[in-house]
């Protein structure tokens, strides 16, 4: 069986653009250490370098794909199909990988240093804010001095041992995932104000209230003025929902957070996944719980792991059961969790148009909001909707417009954003409408970056969501025929 995601015509970028490709993933996160996600010069270089070696990979993805004639209707790559090896499988020998190709030996050993070098920037920052004591940075030092010993001494030789990258691979899944969950433990308590909203609108609504009519707290005490004014719940509902649900089970909404990177974390995988033996699809998944900031989103207590969580769900629910409404639905969800997500509403169209599929993309979308527009459409249009539109342009944002304003006093408003994801939007629309998944990948990752580019305020989270795309295009655009 040949699913929707299995690679056809197409073969993976050489040198240029994977060199491109993980160089630019590794400047985007330097970024986000250089300055803790929010703006200072060295920042901004470095995302902007980052923003460059996207381009690159997209081109170079062009390219390879013209010269296989993968151009057609037909072209599209991703997920094995759903009887493929997974990762526990033995490889077809007695433990060597098999015989690759040139290129696929380039990505293995690119995507293996850009993992070094995202744990190594991860040596040279805090993990949290807010972390009690000092045993956290301690234990997660070792354990990234422990992989960049041992991802350099399995992945990197010439002929690499499947069972021990294996092996490598399992410890490292169980040190990421452990991480997260002691991150709650050392942080249970950080001031900032998305997180105490959050718990507290949950609490809220476990007990009968509108989150939006109830105040929360204000964590600063009125100590700090970032151009707004909380009252009460001020996101989408679609937030809410899955905060109150992890709320109600764990007493602590990051644990759905947690949840949401598992499901990216696998299918990650299964994206990456075009043969039995191959370590691509390891290192993605590597590459996503080492990311030298992804401790920090999940203690401040950010949405955008939802916002990944759900997009993965989509790419998994679509290749697992391609015609029923469930992956429709897992997208429409997505959309409804940020504003910032509108531009995906114009590329669904390059994998999906039939008439079911998007009728569940808006049916859900819908019933998210329902219930609150009939609780109180006031409270629910204040504090999901207008809260959002009239945050003003923040000086410290990791943005283009940030620069502008330290070296002219140029200040913008949303509407810049607003024309530059239309712009590029439309444009990826075209140029990589006929390359199946990998087209529809890049087109995302290209536009959600240049909007927060182009925004009035951008920060560590999310460049996070953009670091996630980022990578499924990666795993991608890795695979080959």
């Amino acid at each position: 069986m040949v699913t929707w995601l299995e690679p056809t015509r197409r073969r993976a970028p050489g040198l240029v653009g994977a060199v491109a490709g993980a160089s630019g993933f590794v400047a985007l996160a330097g970024a986000l250490v250089a300055g803790n996600g929010r703006y200072s010069h060295l920042a901004i270089v470095l995302a902007l370098g980052g923003f460059g070696g996207l381009v690159v990979l997209a081109r170079e993805t062009l390219r390879s794909s013209r010269a296989c004639g993968g151009l057609g209707p037909e072209a599209g790559a991703g997920l094995a199909p759903e009887s493929a090896a997974i990762a526990g499988d033995p490889p077809p020998d007695a433990g060597t990988a098999p015989a690759l190709s040139t290129a696929d030996r380039t990505w293995e050993r690119v995507l293996a240093v850009a993992l070094l070098a995202c744990l190594a920037l991860g040596l040279t920052t805090k993990p949290g804010e807010f972390v009690h004591g000092a045993a956290y940075r301690v234990v997660l030092a070792v354990v990234s001095l422990f992989l960049i010993g041992a991802v350099s001494a399995t992945f990197l030789r010439r002929a690499p041992d499947f069972r021990s990258c294996r092996a490598v691979f399992f410890a490292a899944i169980v040190a990421g995932v452990g991480l997260r969950l002691a991150m709650l433990l050392v942080s249970p308590s950080p001031v900032v104000d998305v997180f105490v909203m959050f718990q507290e609108s949950a609490q809220h609504l476990l007990a009968g209230l509108n989150p939006y009519m109830v105040p929360v707290s204000d964590v600063y005490h009125g100590t700090r003025d970032y151009g707004y004014r909380v009252f009460g719940y001020s996101y989408l509902p679609a937030n809410l929902l899955l905060q109150t649900l992890a709320y109600g089970l764990a007493g602590d909404f990051r644990y759905g957070c947690i949840a949401a990177e598992l499901v990216v974390s696998w299918t990650l995988y299964r994206v990456a996944r075009p043969a039995r033996g191959r370590l691509v699809p390891m290192l993605v998944v590597l590459l996503f719980l080492f990311h030298p900031r992804g401790l920090f989103v999940i203690e401040q207590g950010w949405t955008e792991p939802f916002i990944a969580g759900t997009f993965a769900l989509f790419l998994w629910l679509r290749d697992r059961w391609p015609d029923s409404a469930w992956p429709g639905a897992a997208y429409g969800y997505m959309l409804s969790l940020k504003q910032y997500l509108v531009y995906f509403v114009l590329h669904l169209f390059m994998i999906e148009r039939r008439p079911k599929a998007l009728a569940a993309v808006a049916a859900t979308g819908f019933l998210t909001i329902v219930p609150f527009l009939v609780w109180d459409p006031t409270s629910f249009y204040t504090g999901g909707v207008r809260f959002v539109l009239s945050t003003a342009f923040r000086p410290d944002g990791l943005t283009v417009v940030a620069l502008l304003y330290q070296l002219f006093g140029f200040t913008a408003g949303k509407w810049l954003a607003a024309l530059v994801g239309l712009g590029v939007g439309v444009y990826t629309y075209r140029r990589f409408l006929n390359l199946g998944l990998v087209g529809y990948l890049l087109a995302v990752t290209l536009t959600t970056f240049s909007i927060f580019l182009s925004g009035s305020q951008a920060f560590c989270n999310y460049y996070y969501l953009v670091s996630v795309l980022w990578l499924f295009a990666l795993a991608v655009c890795a695979r080959c025929e």
